[in-house]
């Protein structure tokens, strides 16, 4: 190829990475209103994978919960992390596929993990299934290049922090949490996902829930 062509391919080679939609939201329910708005934009879809990072208590468990109970469309589901049980399924009416959720967070990114997702059947998973993945820095190097939406969890700066902040963004404690969205892999299919929210937000007019 000449120079001019390897330009021209460069161009046309899809971005792997979308822009990140930024969310703040002040209670529970509110985190779980954004699980199930994006459950719903999302669809049903084999294959989908959601890395969720944040610390304990950010609120990755409740974003989960939510999430499987509007997929399964029960909600009265008890929906708690696996965290010694590496995983736990959950079907989907009417659908060949479950809800996977898997929560890595007592576990090592060393042989023990891989033996366990083998186990698991976590290469299959992510093929047929929706997965839900909390601690996602411990999974084996090869599977975090995976088309995927990363759903970060973390404190909201305090009123005032930020610098031209729209009117009413924080509350008078400056408590919260901003759940940060952005679609990532070669190909993803997030990118539509994300952008379709940020327009249903931009038409309420806000960025908090």
């Amino acid at each position: 190829l000449s120079g001019e062509e390897k330009t021209k391919k460069k161009k046309k080679k899809k971005s792997s990475v979308s822009k990140a939609l930024e969310v703040y939201s002040w209670s529970e329910e509110t985190t779980g209103l954004l699980a199930r708005c994006l459950a719903k934009v999302s669809g049903t879809r084999k294959g989908d994978c959601l890395f969720l990072h944040g610390k304990v208590g950010s609120g990755k468990s409740v974003f989960c919960r939510h999430f499987v109970r509007e997929v399964t469309g029960n909600d009265s589901l008890a929906v708690n992390s696996p965290t010694y049980l590496l995983h736990e399924t959950y079907d989907v009416k009417e659908q060949d596929l479950s809800v996977q959720h898997f929560d890595l967070y007592r576990f090592s990114p060393e042989r023990q993990l891989e033996v366990m997702l083998q186990r698991a059947y976590f290469d299959e998973c992510l093929k047929n299934d929706v997965v839900l993945i909390e601690w996602p820095e411990n999974l084996p190097d090869r599977y975090k290049d995976v088309e995927r939406l990363v759903v970060s969890f973390s404190l909201a700066p305090s009123k005032g922090e930020e610098e031209g902040e729209e009117e009413g963004l924080f509350n008078e404690a400056g408590q919260g949490r901003r759940i940060k969205l952005l679609a990532e892999g070669e190909g993803s299919t997030w990118g539509p996902v994300v952008e379709a929210l940020r327009d249903i937000l931009t038409d309420g007019g806000s960025k908090t829930l």
